[in-house]
């Protein structure tokens, strides 16, 4: 008892978890955001077969800070898979998520642990919860593009407190993302056909737990051009012309076909983890919506109110053709015959 006593006071409050790819250019701001901050914590990274340097420049700082472990496994092939991994080899109460490219604002660490920790003493910790918070748009060199990306992209955050307007539209950031160890346990492992790893878990803590959020942004998040996941402006003009060109016909790229698809992929996933109640009906008839007709799609939009943020928004959404879905399938399935063949 005294041994497994004192296993446990050794173990971090917190910990990070770093995915990085070929992140050189930013990746020393970052690690130096977070340190600044990390006081007791620990700081878990692993490389997804980066060629560029970003591989020395966790060594050198490895070997400079004792709080720094870096993971020895295989590559995995995206951010998802590998933040999957992250989490898995975890073991603190609380884990915060890090893209490489951003800079943690000095609060971010304090200001999560006080809401998430506020959040158990009302639930209790073996209940799944997950903070996240605003962020502040910054290009390549640093200078304010916009103060919130909530109102940049017109987000809710109050949409992630219900199901069904989270499975249509994601509102959390996962580098603004803090985690507890029971929802690290009900979401784990996060499969291959989600979306993005920190919808995936906004999903699950939804379904099985809470959802805290702060307006105050906790990162400057880095617009630039090798963002895997990056942050447009959305206005009624952009809303128009994608309305305007899916009714007139036009092919949508193929990225985003195949997000369409893992979008049913993913609530198709959930709805075998939870099939039963209400629950596990609005994830069965968003699943639906991939390969129902046009009337049965609107139908369903407005019965189970799978609704986005905006009228433009929604008009598209509801209107979306049958044949790009049909091609997500299409092109998904590929993947995966090749995946299970390799």
């Amino acid at each position: 008892m005294a041994i497994l006593e004192r296993e446990q006071m050794t173990k971090p409050l917190y910990q990070v978890v770093l995915a990085t790819y070929n992140g050189s250019a930013y990746l020393e701001q970052q690690i130096v955001s977070i340190l600044n901050q990390l006081g007791d914590g620990e700081l878990l990274v692993h490389d997804d077969g980066s060629s560029d340097g970003t591989g020395d420049i966790l060594q050198k700082w490895s070997h400079l800070d004792h709080r720094i472990r870096i993971l020895d496994a295989p590559s995995y092939g995206n951010a998802r898979a590998n933040f999957s991994y992250l989490l898995s080899e975890t073991t603190s109460p609380y884990v915060f998520l890090s893209d490489q490219d951003d800079i943690w604002l000095h609060n971010k660490i304090e200001e999560l642990l006080r809401i998430i920790r506020n959040g158990e003493s009302q639930y209790g910790s073996s209940v799944p919860i997950l903070v996240h918070s605003d962020l502040v748009l910054v290009d390549g060199i640093g200078e304010t593009i916009a103060p919130s990306m909530w109102r940049y992209q017109n987000l809710n955050p109050e949409w992630c407190q219900s199901l069904n307007l989270l499975l249509a539209q994601n509102v959390v950031v996962g580098c603004t993302t803090l985690v507890n160890r029971a929802l690290i346990r009900e979401a784990l492992p996060i499969p291959s056909m989600a979306t993005m790893h920190d919808h995936w878990l906004a999903l699950v803590a939804c379904i099985s737990g809470r959802i805290f959020y702060t307006k105050k942004p906790t990162v400057l998040y880095r617009q630039h051009s090798g963002n895997a996941v990056g942050a447009k402006e959305i206005s009624i003009v952009s809303r128009m012309r994608k309305m305007v060109e899916l009714l007139s016909g036009k092919s949508y790229p193929e990225k985003q076909v195949r997000e369409m698809g893992q979008m049913y992929a993913t609530a198709s996933a959930l709805a075998a983890i939870y099939p039963a109640g209400e629950v596990g009906r609005k994830l069965r008839h968003f699943a639906l919506l991939e390969r129902c007709s046009t009337v049965e799609r609107i139908k369903i939009i407005f019965s189970e109110r799978f609704f986005m943020n905006g009228v433009i928004s929604n008009i598209t959404w509801i209107l979306m053709p049958r044949k790009y879905a049909y091609r997500a399938t299409i092109f998904l399935a590929a993947i995966f015959k090749r995946r299970n063949n390799a």
